[in-house]
């Protein structure tokens, strides 16, 4: 009787091995619910569901009522409704998870090989890495997997499968346009392969890489494919607005202060260090996609080139599109290696690469348990809240709704105080104030956008920075109340304003949101009773005070969250508060000790209370803990500069301009540093570099004139000129433009 054969180690090892990145998958899937699109999509899925129509205009904004809005996204929001209304906030997070896992399993049968287990999990382990930032309950998810599965049949269908099965991506496409605004990711995908196809049947293809010809597809499989590229094309029309979603698209993409101000929609080539970790390993999948690409160059697939091609141009363009570009490059990277693992015997010069691919077992052993770990490693990092942590991120591994994020016990006080009226609330909150409050109170703006016109977007990025323009908006739209969440970007500005306006009195404070109410007789009773001390750390309400305790996670223990007090201190600071903000920064330096960036904080804070020594030893033991923090070079160099240590501010601020070279305060500052120890030339240089990048401020043409004075530069007088406009343009101190004018007269013929 023959001895039933074996199953080889290797497979149970390989199928171990594969277990680690989808580890990784599901534990950077399982945060908190803590975006601020989230639940105006969710609002607008109630509102489908409940009134059995899509709104075709703006239900939910004061300044856009009645205004037409195309909702091309309709469909996964009320997707995304029905899945709260049967599960709540970890439904939508268990949603999420499926989705996304569904994605990369898709991609991952399009390329991916057990055979090749060491290589197939590094790939998966770095896709999910770098895609990780954007696993969001938003509707982009949908894209994730869509483009999976145009990427999977079309990949099976070039290698001669899937013959009727093709003829479902027009199917998909309709679903596609109705889910989310990527619809033109499915032209795309599928463009690439019938211009590849269409090129090969040409025979247009570089001379210098013919050692492998590449399979051409039959007439009938081409024509084939050319039609279902021409029916995924008129399956975007299939909508409730038919082709204007196209052009909303358009649209969404010339909409400029979306494109200056919405992080996400930044130039990814333009980022400055410290980067996040899903950039670093953005630039990794870089390296390693092109490594591939040039090893299988004379073996490249133009379907595959193409594809990587346009999909790294988008995700370029914008941060957002990151994970679509790792998720793309893993099939494609994973051909692209292991084509050239069994072509290696084809060239002597890669023979040392072909010894290292035959690694003895035991290397290799250690290999596969060194990427396992490490996997491993990540995934506690992330779930005890560490990885989020340490690049300073509001995100928490959980299945529940984010306390840093969404500021519900604000509005419970919003909603007992029973004031109506016009209510101002920033960008970030509108979101969630839509969910909760609507139609009580129509947002001012939520972080639809785009959907905003540019024109009342510039006078609402102007609001948030002049008082002058403050005012206008408000009494343009006569607000009663201000509800704002103070961790925003760009509100620095905007809260000091509100903070020595005496129109206004601060009424609510926690850590997440703050509340103005304007001194108006009818708010003077509510005032009278919620009226705050500002300069008294005590104002605030703890609403997490758990947060402060290390959180047990299962074997896990989480460290204690210093993210809730920290933001309440960098409230203090922004309305010029110092004394609770160092109170604040020192307790969460005592949550979190070592941090460099809480101590770059208090350095900060240090400076503008002009305690140039503490300010140093801040900034020191900040740099020291974390070389690539900007701001803490910058706040030394402040130290050093104040102290008139210049050759030190100098150098300080030198180390700043390293890790961002277009930091305007460092070039300003380094400037006049320079132009103090009588170093012209280059004193000269960094302000005219400075003016180039924030070309409107007056102080640098002021700085340039001082410099070109002492330089005897002929032009000083122009320069002056142009620092008198900027100072009475933006009400400068009478004393110092009378002082410009005169020095101007002077200077006349």
């Amino acid at each position: 009787m023959t001895a039933p054969a074996q199953v080889p180690h290797r497979f149970s090892g390989a199928a171990l091995l594969f277990l680690a990145p989808v580890l990784l998958l599901l534990v950077f899937s399982a945060r908190q619910v803590g975006d601020c699109d989230t639940w105006w999509h969710l609002k607008t899925g109630e509102f489908i569901a409940t009134q059995h129509q899509i709104p075709r205009t703006d239900p939910f904004s004061l300044v856009n009522e009645g205004k037409p809005w195309v909702n091309f996204e309709w469909l996964s929001q009320l997707a995304f409704y029905l899945v709260y209304r049967l599960g709540g906030p970890r439904g939508l997070v268990l949603g999420k998870t499926i989705i996304l896992g569904s994605a990369f399993l898709l991609f991952a049968f399009a390329g991916l090989e057990l055979k090749k287990p060491l290589l197939s999990s590094a790939l998966l382990a770095l896709s999910v890495i770098t895609a990780s930032e954007r696993f969001m309950e938003r509707p982009e998810i949908f894209s994730y997997l869509l483009l999976g599965a145009f990427v999977f049949i079309l990949h099976r269908y070039r290698q001669g499968q899937f013959d009727r099965l093709i003829f479902i991506l027009p199917v998909l496409q309709v679903l596609w346009e109705n889910l989310h605004g990527g619809t033109l990711l499915g032209i795309e995908t599928v463009g690439a392969y019938a211009v590849g196809q269409t090129l090969l049947r040409l025979r247009f293809w570089p001379s210098a890489l013919r050692g492998w010809k590449e399979p051409v597809m039959d007439t009938v499989r081409y024509r084939r494919l050319l039609l279902v590229a021409g029916l995924v094309v008129l399956a975007t029309l299939l909508n409730p607005w038919g082709p204007q979603t196209l052009w909303i698209i358009f649209r969404t993409q010339s909409h400029q202060w979306t494109m200056a101000n919405i992080a996400e929609w930044q130039r990814t080539y333009a980022m400055t260090p410290p980067l996040p970790p899903d950039v670093i390993a953005y630039w990794a999948w870089l390296a390693v996609a092109g490594l591939g690409f040039l090893l299988n160059f004379r073996r490249v697939d133009l379907n595959h080139l193409f594809l990587a091609l346009g999909f790294l141009l988008i995700s370029l363009l914008a941060q957002r599109n990151i994970a679509l570009f790792a998720l793309v490059a893993l099939p494609i990277t994973a051909r692209n290696f292991f084509l050239a693992g069994q072509d290696l015997r084809l060239s002597a010069r890669l023979a040392k690469l072909k010894s290292f691919a035959g690694l003895k077992p035991a290397a290799r052993a250690a290999t596969m348990a060194g990427l396992a770990g490490f996997c491993l490693w990540l995934s506690w990092f992330v779930a005890t809240d560490r990885y989020y942590l340490a690049s300073r991120s509001l995100v928490r591994f959980g299945w529940n709704l984010s306390t840093l994020v969404y500021p519900w016990p604000m509005l419970d006080f919003l909603a007992q105080s029973g004031i109506q009226g016009p209510l101002f609330n920033d960008h970030d909150l509108g979101g969630y104030l839509i969910w909760r409050d609507w139609p009580t109170y129509r947002v001012f703006l939520d972080s639809r956008a785009f959907i905003y016109d540019p024109d009342f977007m510039t006078d609402y990025s102007r609001a948030l920075h002049e008082a002058p323009a403050w005012k206008a908006l408000c009494d343009r739209y006569q607000f009663r109340l201000a509800a704002i969440l103070h961790p925003s970007q760009g509100l620095v500005n905007l809260l000091s304003i509100l903070a020595h306006d005496p129109d206004w009195t601060p009424v609510y404070l926690d850590e997440t949101g703050v509340i103005f109410a304007r001194n108006l007789p009818e708010n003077a009773e509510w005032i009278a009773r919620h009226r705050l001390d500002l300069a008294d750390a005590h104002s605030l309400t703890f609403t997490a005070p758990s947060r402060a305790r290390p959180r047990r996670l299962g074997w896990f223990t989480a460290p204690p969250d210093p993210m809730q007090v920290a933001n309440a201190a960098i409230f203090f600071e922004k309305v010029e508060q110092y004394d609770p903000a160092v109170t604040l920064l020192q307790q969460t330096l005592q949550l979190d000790p070592g941090n460099p960036r809480i101590m770059s904080d208090l350095a900060g804070v240090e400076v503008m209370r002009r305690r140039w020594s503490e300010a140093e030893t801040w900034s020191r033991r900040a740099v020291a803990g974390d070389p690539s923090l900007t701001e803490a070079w910058l706040h030394l160099g402040d130290a050093f500069f104040s102290q008139e240590r210049l050759s030190e501010a100098v150098w300080a601020y030198s180390q700043a301009l390293s890790l961002d070279p277009k930091r305007y305060a460092a070039l300003e500052n380094r400037g006049v540093a320079l132009g103090r120890l009588k170093r012209f030339p280059e004193a000269k240089a960094d302000l005219e570099e400075a003016l180039g990048v924030q070309a409107d401020h007056p102080r640098p043409w002021c700085n340039l004139a001082f410099i070109y004075d002492q330089a005897r530069d002929q032009r000083a007088a122009f320069v002056w000129s142009k620092c008198l406009a900027g100072l009475i343009r933006d009400g400068g101190d009478p004393q110092e433009i009378a002082r410009v004018r005169a020095r101007l007269e002077r200077e006349a013929p």
